[in-house]
């Protein structure tokens, strides 16, 4: 399912499409590859199957938004629960951006969707999560 647009301030999070993906791999650096347990950047290819898969709605209980700063959100039904995560990109950390779009995604979740409660897992030493 498409999610919905959704804006506070000037931060707006929206359906990403694969023209994104290099965003996505630039978003997705070292740092974000050591808190998420992954070998490294993904390349271009894999971000877009990865938003090829997401936009053709394969997981119904899951919404994917694309912030246009840039960063990427991600709720989904994870083993009956719903978990959320995100990255942002590294010339766009330090501005509580992760924050305010968790916010406007719970804020929705919880309101329009719903859900009962979300979870999120962050790795103990990513202080900034």
């Amino acid at each position: 399912m498409e999610p919905p647009q959704l804006c506070a301030d000037e931060l707006m999070l929206t359906a990403p499409t694969v023209d994104d993906a290099a965003d996505w791999v630039a978003a997705q650096d070292d740092e974000c590859a050591h808190w998420f347990d992954w070998p490294g950047r993904p390349p271009v290819e894999r971000c877009r199957d990865h938003l090829r898969y997401v936009i053709t709605d394969n997981e119904p209980d899951s919404f994917t938004w694309a912030s246009r700063t840039p960063a990427g959100l991600d709720l989904k039904v994870d083993d009956g629960v719903w978990n959320v995560s995100s990255f942002v990109h590294p010339q766009h950390r330090g501005r509580h951006i992760a924050r305010r779009a968790l916010e406007m995604v719970i804020t929705w979740a919880l309101a329009e969707h719903g859900v009962e409660s979300v979870s999120t897992r962050v790795h103990a030493d990513n202080l900034a999560s």
